[in-house]
């Protein structure tokens, strides 16, 4: 094979002698594809970025380069923070206010005088609802192991398809919720 005088740079594209190019075994001809010049640019450049964005600043305002403060005001700036030069602080409202005063939101409290006690007062009203509306709070029979057997199941189907009953009254025929037959019909076999 003859031997390489000269080389095009795939950064810059000038042509330039093969001593201006690195050794890499790993090309056909034995050489990088770009030139000494272009792979150092590309070096001072990806380490100017690097000292940038390698860590979060730890204090809000104090940056290791101009870089890195540039790239987070950048990211500040798209996902909608705003910088009030007065304060010098970055805010966005629901979260932050222009002074620096974190909102967040605020959590359900219960009453001041809430020590459990009402927890009893509750149930009992529950109970006596249902027991004066028993229509309303029949008890149902649960899903799984305690639903209904086989034989009741392909009944069901049966009455749902020929007689054209509706769920709801399946539901209370058998005494189960709507849900149940609705499973019952349409995704047990």
């Amino acid at each position: 094979m003859a031997e390489l005088v000269s080389k095009v740079c795939y950064t810059c594209g000038i042509e330039k002698p093969i001593n201006n190019y690195y050794h890499c075994k790993a090309n056909n001809d034995g050489h990088f594809g770009n030139c000494i010049d272009c792979l150092k640019k590309k070096i001072k450049h990806n380490n100017e970025y690097k000292d940038s964005t390698e860590t979060v600043p730890r204090q809000p305002g104090v940056y290791k380069s101009e870089g890195q403060k540039k790239e987070t005001e950048t990211l500040l700036l798209a996902i909608g923070w705003k910088f009030d030069r007065i304060t010098k602080i970055w805010y966005k409202s629901p979260l932050k206010n222009r002074y620096g005063n974190w909102r967040f939101p605020k959590k359900k409290r219960k009453p001041n005088n809430w020590n459990g006690k009402h927890e009893h007062t509750i149930r009992e009203k529950r109970r006596q609802e249902m027991s004066n509306r028993p229509e309303k709070y029949k008890p149902r029979k649960r899903l799984g192991d305690r639903g209904l057997d086989q034989i009741q199941q392909n009944e069901i189907r049966k009455q749902y398809q020929e007689k054209k009953m509706t769920q709801q009254k399946l539901a209370d025929k058998y005494n189960v919720a709507v849900s149940y037959i609705n499973c019952i019909l349409h995704y047990r076999t």
